[in-house]
């Protein structure tokens, strides 16, 4: 009869943490940027850009750039046509 609860237990668990991990995935819980490019990309070949601030999960700023091509670029926020391209657009809304 131990032995019985304790697979049931046993079971239990598996099935908890396999369901915990799925829903806490340690890959989304960091930075989205592995690499930046302080490269101009011009304006045009922009679909989206995404500004994500420094949170519990990752320390620093990023933005991504989705481009119409659909390849996705994250740039330096320090490079300075970054920089000017951000004021650019903030006046505009």
């Amino acid at each position: 009869m131990r032995s019985s609860y304790a697979l049931l237990l046993l079971t239990l668990l598996v099935i908890c943490h396999t369901n915990h991990a799925a829903i806490f995935d340690p890959e989304d819980l960091s930075c989205s940027c592995k690499k930046v490019t302080s490269n101009f990309i011009h304006p045009s070949k922009y679909a989206s850009v995404r500004i994500t601030l420094p949170g519990i999960y990752c320390r620093r700023t990023e933005i991504i750039i989705t481009l119409k091509s659909r390849k996705v670029v994250c740039v330096n926020p320090e490079a300075k046509w970054v920089k000017t391209r951000l004021t650019i657009m903030y006046v505009q809304i």
